[in-house]
């Protein structure tokens, strides 16, 4: 959607100031972070600026994106190709409806459907979709 114009792109400092908010409310020493993400780029600078104690893990896209998906860049790749990153896709947002709290966007549909169909903790960073 970022692409598209239809959302604003929520800079990276959000994600990290709302996860050093979290860690800060809750006291815990470590956390464990899934971070899902189609951009390679956001993945690099996220583990740059993350905070030692935090463990960060993703899955590798099997279709690379340095500055996330593009479409028409995906329609180019061949069936395979496509079947895998889908397979992909859906692993991450199976994992994500197990994470007991996601920091997501409600203007994704992706957000909204965790928010729907996952986790007990589910926050948007994007104020103005608030559900």
């Amino acid at each position: 959607k970022i692409t598209t114009g239809e959302m604003e792109k929520i800079p990276l400092d959000v994600y990290i100031k709302a996860v050093e908010a979290y860690q800060k409310d809750t006291g815990k020493e470590k956390l464990s972070i899934y971070l899902m993400t189609d951009s390679e780029e956001v993945i690099t600078s996220f583990k740059k600026r993350a905070n030692p104690s935090w463990s960060i893990s993703f899955l590798p896209s099997p279709i690379k994106n340095l500055d996330g998906h593009d479409q028409r860049g995906f329609n180019s790749h061949s069936i395979q190709e496509k079947m895998d990153a889908y397979i992909h896709f859906l692993a991450e947002l199976q994992i994500l409806q197990k994470c007991p709290t996601v920091f997501c966007t409600f203007s994704s549909n992706i957000g909204r459907f965790v928010y729907l169909t996952g986790g007990e903790d589910v926050r948007s960073l994007d104020k103005e979709f608030e559900l």
